[in-house]
């Protein structure tokens, strides 16, 4: 069975095709040759246990992680006033190069136009002469590309808010893997509140780290003198490039800011002229890794922080940007007289499977003729680590969750495989019913009796995780409609389970735009059960906006059979940030309701788990 981990954004109902790309809007300052004097000489990092992300690919990323810088293009909040916002897909734009340049077969400088790897591909407008993936020309309409699907500054969505929310990172990530082929080589894992150590680990067995950085102040309140408050006024992303464990530093690539070529602690592998032009690091040769003493926070923002980062760092920039859902609670007014601590509120790793191969030389030669191939090399991946490392038992044998209890805030679907048999489990723990994470280690999918596989975990699944697992089916047994899964302990004891539905390739997961956040099944004082949905403007839009949902059809389930509950018709969609019931009829408690979402024409296009209130009401 393969496993890896994914987290499925609403981001696949783009149409990427349609999407029209320019290389060039203006703003920053694009003046490819620095004029300046020679940069500061860097502080030398020759201590002992430095490991820095590798360099030498000459396809293209001769210094190791790229540091692009974000203060280009015009990617500011207003062009007045510049406000730059573009660090999330600047940051994740750093990972996704070096990436492909590692596991670039046939590697080929720019500019001559050679593309053996489709991680990241050519930009070129439509007609214009074709240009390299990694040449200087790609990367603003790399970073442009980027920045619409993880809906930097609400540009996707149109949602208000400024720079780049982490879930919507995640999501992007996920969909830009599949959208290039490239998800059976990578996976996306997302950690909150990461440990330094967990941080070192993936840097050091070469996966690509993007830290989400807090800025935090403990800000007095004027009336209760002896109480602090601590706020989060903001944040700003970067990409690890490397890490030592012995002296507990890391070094970034700032997508703001250049520390090491101003004389501070850091690398510059690469001599340039500096203070330079914003577009000189565009060719992925001239970086500057910052590095920053690690130690322990004390805000409630992340385990660790960053050392003396916000001295001389344009803090106001960032201000109401970037941000996560659980984070929002903590949002504060900045006060320019209070020092702000810095600290790693998030991280996300892109993972390979297993290694590129062959692995460039760090110092190979280049040879200017090489037959270019369009074709990247065979991988087999290996059992893949999901967001905690599985436990491969298998002879363990699963125990049936018969008679067990529906576990709430659990939802899954799953689709038949277009190749080799089988079907692909979505399954997502919502925060709401877990807000201090889950108690769940195992997985089984069983079908009338016969279990159709198990995957098994060193540490609890995550919330707001969606966990993606390949289940084959015996001989002879096509894709069951309706699967139970259940769920066990630390222990391998059966704590309860959830069911799972066959839906087409292009029916969306609704639930946690439909049916969570306090709405449900609840029952009334006459002891009839009502459903509650209500459709959330975070993937519909603003309130007041039309969602195209024209029918809702409502089903129990016994023993995994679907039963009938009724459905609604309208003559108008329903309307976003609004509330809806509907009463269920004379029924038993209903543990679980799948509700089906159709449009004008009939067709299913959505379906949501709904299960009853945390509190009945």
């Amino acid at each position: 069975m393969k496993t890896y981990p994914k987290i499925f954004g609403l981001l696949s109902l783009l149409l990427i095709a349609g999407l029209v790309l320019t290389a060039c809007k203006g703003g920053g300052d694009n003046n490819p040759t620095p004029t300046s004097t020679l940069a500061p000489t860097p502080t030398q990092t020759t201590e002992n246990g430095w490991y820095w992300k590798p360099g030498g690919f000459i396809d293209y990323a001769l210094s190791g992680m790229p540091d692009f810088d974000q203060k280009q293009n015009g990617w500011s909040l207003t062009a007045a006033a510049p406000t730059w916002s573009y660090c999330g897909p600047v940051a994740m734009a750093n990972s996704m190069w070096w990436f492909d340049s590692e596991f670039e077969p046939n590697p080929v400088a720019p500019p001559t136009v050679n593309d053996g790897y489709p991680l990241v591909q050519s930009y070129s407008p439509v007609g214009a002469a074709l240009w390299d993936d990694h040449d200087t020309q790609n990367v603003i309409p790399f970073v442009d590309d980027l920045a619409m699907r993880m809906d930097t500054d609400g540009q996707r969505t149109g949602s208000a808010h400024a720079g780049t929310n982490i879930e919507d990172m995640a999501a992007a990530v996920t969909q830009y893997l599949i959208d290039t082929g490239t998800d059976d080589d990578f996976y996306m894992h997302l950690e909150k509140s990461p440990e330094f150590d967990w941080i070192a680990g993936e840097v050091k067995r070469c996966q690509d780290v993007v830290l989400l950085l807090g800025f935090w102040q403990l800000q007095t309140d004027p009336t209760h003198a002896s109480n602090g408050e601590w706020v989060r006024v903001g944040g700003h992303y970067v990409t690890c490039a490397g890490v030592n464990t012995d002296t507990h530093q890391l070094g970034v690539s700032d997508p703001y800011r250049d520390n090491a070529e101003a004389g501070k602690p850091g690398r510059v592998p690469a001599a340039h002229t500096y203070p330079h032009g914003v577009s000189v690091h565009n060719d992925a040769k001239y970086v500057s890794h910052d590095i920053f003493d690690i130690t322990e926070s004390t805000s409630p923002g992340g385990l660790w922080k960053f050392d003396a980062y916000a001295d001389d760092f344009d803090v106001a920039n960032f201000v109401g940007q970037n941000w996560a859902a659980d984070l929002l609670n903590y949002q504060g007014q900045y006060d320019t007289s209070l020092p702000v601590q810095v600290e790693i509120d998030y991280a996300i790793a892109v993972s390979p499977y297993v290694p590129p191969t062959p692995t460039p030389s760090p110092t190979p030669t280049w040879n200017p003729t090489p037959t270019p191939t369009v074709t990247p090399p065979p991988v087999t991946p290996e059992t893949p680590v999901p967001v905690d490392t599985p436990i491969v038992t298998p002879t363990r044998t699963p125990t049936p969750c018969s008679g067990g209890p529906v576990i709430t805030g659990v939802h899954s679907v799953h689709r038949t495989k277009p190749t080799g048999g089988g079907f692909t489990v979505e399954i997502h723990f919502l925060p709401t019913y877990f807000p201090k994470g889950t108690n769940v280690y195992d997985i089984h999918f069983w079908s009338g009796g016969v279990c159709l596989g198990s995957e098994y975990f060193e540490t609890p699944l995550v919330p707001c995780t969606t966990y993606t697992f390949d289940v084959e089916t015996p001989p002879g047994m096509g894709v069951p409609e309706c699967i139970t899964i259940c769920l066990t302990d630390q222990n391998h004891n059966p704590i309860g389970s959830t069911a799972s539905w066959l839906v087409g390739d292009n029916v969306v997961d609704l639930t946690t735009h439909l049916t969570d956040y306090g709405t449900g099944i609840w029952q009334d004082a006459a002891g009839g059960w009502w459903i509650k949905v209500h459709p959330e403007t975070e993937y519909f839009g603003d309130p007041q906006t039309s969602t195209q949902i024209y029918d809702l059809h409502y089903w129990a389930f016994e023993n995994c059979e679907p039963i009938p509950l009724g459905a609604e018709n309208f003559g108008t969609p329903l309307i976003s940030d609004e509330w809806h019931e509907y009463m269920l009829g004379p029924v038993v408690a209903p543990e679980l309701v799948l509700v089906q979402v159709s449009d004008a024409t009939g067709a299913i296009w959505g379906v949501a788990w709904s299960w009853p209130f945390l509190e009945q009401q």
